[in-house]
């Protein structure tokens, strides 16, 4: 194994993304690079990532210069919301109607969500009329963000890959 200089941003950023999971930051860095195995042969991205298969949209998102900016799970919970409703436009609306037993989630107002429960510190979906609420921990952010996308009909596949990049 080789070492090499990184700014300091970009090691804590690395740091962030592999500290709670079971992938090292070479493979991260082999993910978003598009390499293979350690050869260090370049692939498209635009090529198989499983079975041969091309990547979905989600997987390519994930991979983006704009996701791999977002440093919290906030952030990058709120860029997956931005990236499901330009995909799927109207029929984002879906997200209205998930709430829980007191709180509702999604609205289209700040003062919608300040009803329903106390400091939920609402957010909008950039490019929405959207409104999400923001106060919760990242499990529930992750649930969410399976829920929005089972509802807009995404593979399983796709909402284990989406959900655990936040």
């Amino acid at each position: 194994m080789r070492s090499i200089e990184v700014e300091e941003d970009v090691y804590f950023y690395l740091l962030g993304r592999t500290a709670n999971s079971d992938v090292s930051c070479s493979e991260l860095l082999r993910r978003v690079l598009g390499l293979t195995g350690d050869t260090g042969q370049r692939h498209d991205l635009g090529l198989a990532s499983r079975e041969g298969a091309p990547p979905s949209a989600v997987e390519v998102w994930i991979r983006s210069p704009r996701f791999l900016a977002e440093t919290t799970s906030l952030g990058r919970f709120m860029c997956l919301l931005y990236f499901l409703h330009e995909k799927h436009g109207d029929g984002f609306d879906v997200v209205l109607d998930l709430s829980g037993r007191k709180r509702r989630y999604f609205a289209l107002s700040a003062e919608e969500l300040d009803e329903t429960g106390q400091s939920v510190f609402p957010k909008p979906i950039a490019g929405s009329p959207f409104w999400v609420v923001t106060n919760t921990e990242t499990a529930k952010k992750r649930q969410l963000i399976e829920s929005v996308m089972r509802m807009l009909g995404y593979s399983g596949a796709d909402i284990r890959i989406a959900a655990s990049s936040i």
